[in-house]
């Protein structure tokens, strides 16, 4: 797993009852459980990606609160993180985000 994967299960692992949105970047990302779930309830297209090809759906960062509000209408808990290692670090280190 890269880093930021590492960083989002440490905490995931802990609220698996929760919708967790992670900010990578300029966007905010839901993985595995959690896509299958924006995909379904916010009609985001999914992908496969990063190390180990994990199902990811996305927002950019201007859109997250919409987003939000609809699940937690639609009465999920939600949470958001961010990426403690910026995608510059990431790349001087030599790493794969």
């Amino acid at each position: 797993m890269s880093a930021s994967q590492k960083q989002y299960w440490s905490v995931k692992s802990e609220y698996m009852d929760i919708v967790l949105f992670f900010k990578v970047g300029k966007f905010y990302e839901l993985y595995e459980l959690d896509a299958e779930l924006g995909h379904k309830e916010l009609d985001w297209k999914m992908t496969m990606s990063g190390v180990g090809k994990c199902r990811q759906v996305g927002i950019s960062e201007s859109g997250i609160d919409e987003a939000v509000q609809k699940l937690l209408a639609r009465g999920y808990k939600v949470g958001r993180i961010e990426q403690l290692e910026t995608s510059d670090q990431a790349k001087a280190r030599g790493a794969n985000t």
